[in-house]
């Protein structure tokens, strides 16, 4: 019987790269003479036919120079352009010619968006196409119907182009106007453009333009507005119409505000017979973070002929821009799929990085492959050009801008080979000479297409595991090196490897191994690029661990498994009264060897918290899967180890504990392999003792109403408290709330509220207004829940009612708990007081009001108020008057004296 092979196998992604750094080529304009702000390298094209890089910088002078660079000597030369205007002296401005290239092999083309005329007034921009760097003209004016589109016929077109059969043109700065469409196959088609309306007058309409058969077999015309509705940026796909002109086909947004999404779109081929989308959006924001910039990958749905979103990728760093440029540089690694290139070029303080993506990894969402972050620049990627046949070993090379530097780093391209570790075992069981066995351990090697020759040593490392079997022919520290080289490009290699198994070994425990691949010599250690070497994809698998088992059966082998469940789980359990339980399986084998065994659990509705190391769990599932580490054979037991239930997740709608799990003799064949199954259910019991209802009123039992309340409305309120100091936890509780009679008659109007402590809602009263139902959601252990009843007599309404005889208000609640109910009530008395005060009361305040002023007397004459202030002098003065009686005239003059006449 062939024994089972268990793998483990990794994805390795080597620390190599799809760009040789070593050989980086640097292009700058530091014997061209121009200014420090000429932003050389502001955009770029490849012509591959000529070997030609074509580079702009917008800012060498007031109008902008456009150069074209031999890749093969490294000369440069300025391309001349046939301006509108004699006299250039007079354009002091920013044209910002070159703001972007665009090229095929058999033209290429730029535009000065910004231009003006002599006087400074804003024009028409103005472009130009040349077929080779010595042959350029002026592209034809817009028919004067077409400029009445734009904002009196000033449009800034240049800012985007894509070049194809046709040319289209986004003329971004033009609040209305749209995109034109030209068609270079001769002067004479130039004359007559086509012109895509901004119908709804989106801002930025054109700010990034792209062509290609997205949607059908036709092409689409892609534009994008990077304000669209409200700030949130829009992709437009356009079709040409027979009758329609160009109409509006198919439109994408990402629904954020000021993230500029749409600034740039790139089209890759990531499966599929039409190209997928990928969208940048620099300013994008997320959380509290600023400008870090996001990347939206959209791929072809087939079934509708639209474009749907697979995947956003975001930047790490704040005013990074991430996704300021993109390009796909094609399929680097043979598997079908382009690998793309996305700069962040504000990251690391304005230096700039260039993240590359493999196709297969972007789809998948793993992440970047290589990081370019050479030293020496700054706003590194601000634009990227892919440069077919760069490398002469059929992979594109990459041309980076740094417009801020006013330099271009060109970069060769690595081709990928993906490599594959694969065993093969015989038999064991069925094997002559038990004494030894062979297996194979092999690779697979997948090229790429245009790959001519290949340099490349690949080692593989084999090691075997176990106390008992070795290899043979191993090195001192037990393991095989196998050496294979690539030089021929065989797509299959297979290496022999011979496993000794004495007599007398424990071999009830499976024979480990692990095999590893590597490339010897990675292309980035040599400075020198050479067009042979290769790198290993990041879809290699490198790395295979595995066991295979020795013993041997006689025929097939038939195992006999039992399992039993061991728990301490109570019959019947009660809600609640644990945090959680430990179970355990027990499998015994009574029959032959059992190789490939294996436990499936399930258990419902309660979680698994921790499972044993035997055990995996299903992703997204409460499935586990448990494995025993060694073949079971005959009279052997094995446990599962212990695995713990979250039992605190149980509420009173949970009837019971499911514990339902399969022994399977062979578990790579579930389908045809022997089953048994089992089944344990543990009922569930709620406990209600530890639910208590409370209630208390905001005023006395017997409420005294008076004529006053009468008149004004009085309010009055019942408040329950439901509270669980059980085990229990409760959910979807109903509650009736029984009202009183005399709401029937439209005296008094009435609110039921529950209230927890993440929430209020209401409670629906009935047509009858007697009865309120309420539902509390949620009333775990500790927890208490407040339900609100209040009353409020509405004006004039009780006047001849309560004047006769006492009101009651009474209110009850009750709580169905299962097959329990539990009920509370309150009752206020309404009784009638007229507002006549008593007459003891106003002569017992008369009273008290006098007492107050006499106190008040007694003090202010204690305190002088009432005295004569200068007694003493007075006295003394009537004295002297009698004195002066009893003189005579003759003496009196000599004996008057001053005569005070203060009192």
């Amino acid at each position: 019987m062939k024994s089972l092979i268990v793998l483990l196998v990794t994805i390795c992604i080597p620390a190599l790269a799809y760009y040789h750094e070593p050989s980086m080529t640097v292009i700058s304009t530091e014997t061209l003479g121009l200014r420090k702000q000429a932003l050389f390298g502001y955009s770029t094209t490849y012509q591959d036919q000529h070997r030609r890089l074509i580079v702009g910088a917008p800012r060498a002078d007031n109008v902008g120079k456009i150069f074209y660079i031999d890749v093969n000597s490294g000369n440069i030369k300025e391309i001349q352009m046939p301006m509108r205007q004699s006299d250039n002296q007079n354009r002091t401005q920013d044209f910002w010619l070159g703001a972007t290239v665009s090229s095929t092999n058999s033209y290429f083309i730029t535009c000065a968006p910004r231009s003006r005329d002599f006087h400074n007034n804003y024009k028409a921009s103005e472009c130009y196409f040349g077929k080779t760097p010595d042959d350029t003209y002026l592209l034809p004016s817009l028919e004067p119907g077409m400029e009445i589109s734009f904002n009196a016929g000033i449009t800034t077109f240049g800012w985007s182009i894509a070049s194809n059969s046709l040319i289209l043109m986004g003329s971004p700065g033009s609040q209305k106007g749209g995109a034109i469409l030209w068609n270079p196959q001769s002067f004479e088609t130039l004359v007559y453009q086509e012109i895509i309306l901004n119908k709804n007058k989106y801002p930025g309409f054109g700010y990034s333009v792209l062509t290609g058969k997205f949607l059908s077999d036709k092409t689409s015309y892609v534009i994008s507005t990077t304000y669209g509705d409200y700030g949130q940026g829009k992709i437009l796909f356009y079709g040409k119409s027979q009758y329609l002109g160009y109409a509006l086909q198919h439109e994408l947004s990402d629904g954020e505000v000021g993230s500029k999404y749409g600034a740039v779109m790139a089209a890759a081929n990531l499966g599929g017979v039409r190209p997928s989308l990928i969208v940048g959006a620099p300013t994008y924001n997320e959380g509290s973070g600023f400008d870090t910039g996001a990347v939206y990958l959209y791929l072809q749905n087939y079934d509708a002929n639209i474009l749907t979103l697979k995947r956003i990728v975001t930047g790490t760093e704040n005013g990074g821009y991430f996704g300021a440029a993109i390009v796909s540089v094609g399929d680097m690694d043979g598997d079908g799929l382009d690998e793309v290139a996305i700069s962040a070029p504000y990251e690391n303080e304005n230096k700039g990085v260039v993240y590359l993506y493999s196709g297969a990894g972007l789809i998948a969402g793993r992440k970047w492959f290589q990081r370019i972050q050479p030293s020496g620049f700054n706003t590194f990627g601000l634009s990227l050009t892919a440069m077919d046949n760069f490398s002469d070993n059929g992979c594109k090379g990459i041309a980076i801008g740094a417009p801020d530097s006013n330099k271009v780093a060109l970069f060769r391209g690595i081709p990928a080979i993906t490599v594959t570790l694969f065993t093969t075992f015989p038999n064991l069981q069925k094997r002559q000479d038990k004494t030894i066995f062979k297996f194979s351990s092999g690779l697979k090697i997948l090229y790429p297409a245009n790959l001519k020759t290949c340099e490349a040593n690949i080692s593989v490392t084999i090691e075997v595991m176990h106390p008992s079997a070795k290899l043979a022919n191993a090195n001192s520290d037990g393991n095989i090196i196998f050496y294979n080289t690539l030089e021929t490009k065989p797509s299959v290699i297979n290496n022999a490897v011979k496993v000794f198994t004495p007599f007398g070994g424990y071999y009830d425990q499976e024979i480990s191994y692990k095999i590893s691949a590597r490339l010897v010599k990675t292309p980035s250690q040599d400075t020198e690029f050479r067009p042979s070497q290769v790198m290993l994809s990041e879809s290699s698998i490198l790395t295979l661990f595995g066991s295979v088992s020795a013993l041997d059966c006689e025929g097939t082998c038939t195992p006999n498994l039992k399992a039993s469940l061991t728990t301490a789980i109570a019959r019947p359990y009660i809600s609640g009264s644990s945090a959680n339980e430990i179970i355990s399986i027990t499998v015994r084998n009574d029959g032959e060897t059992a190789y490939t065994s294996c436990l499936v659990l399930r258990v419902s509705p309660v979680l698994v918290l921790k499972t044993p190391e035997d055990c995996v769990r299903a992703t997204g599932t409460e499935v586990l899967t448990c494995k025993p580490r060694a073949s079971l054979g005959k009279g052997a037991t094995w446990n599962t180890g212990d695995i713990t239930l979250e039992t605190s997740s149980l509420t009173n709608a949970d009837k019971s504990i499911k514990i339902a799990y399969e022994i399977y003799d062979h578990c790579e064949k579930l389908s045809n392999s022997t089953r048994k199954h089992y089944e344990e259910i543990f009922i569930v019991q709620p406990v209600s003792d530890g639910i208590k209802i409370e209630g208390t009123s905001n005023s006395e039992e017997v409420v005294n109403v008076t004529l006053r309340d009468v008149e004004a409305g009085k309010r009055l309120e019942h408040i329950y408290k439901i509270s669980n100091t059980g085990p229990t936890r409760w959910v979807g509780i109903d509650c009736k709330v029984q009202l009183p009679k005399i709401v029937n008659k439209g005296i008094i109007d009435i609110y039921v509220t529950v209230k927890t402590k993440t929430s209020s809602s209401n409670c629906s009263i009935d047509e009858d207004i007697r009865h309120a139902s309420c539902n509390i959601p949620e009333l775990s252990i500790n927890d208490v829940v407040s339900i609100y009843v209040s009353f409020f007599a509405l004006p004039t309404k009780l006047d001849n009612i309560i004047q006769k005889e006492d009101i009651k208000l009474n209110s009850k609640i009750t709580l169905a708990l299962g097959e329990e109910e539990k009920s509370f009530n309150i009752t206020n008395t309404l009784h009638y007081n007229c507002d006549i005060v008593a007459t003891w009361i106003i002569v017992l305040a008369v009273l008290f009001g006098l007492l107050l002023i006499a106190i008040l007397i007694y003090v202010l004459y204690k305190c002088g108020f009432l005295q004569r202030k200068k007694k003493l002098q007075a006295d003394s003065f009537r004295k002297t008057i009698k004195d002066y009686e009893r003189f005579t005239p003759e003496t009196y003059e000599e004996t008057q004296a001053p005569i005070d006449d203060c009192s």
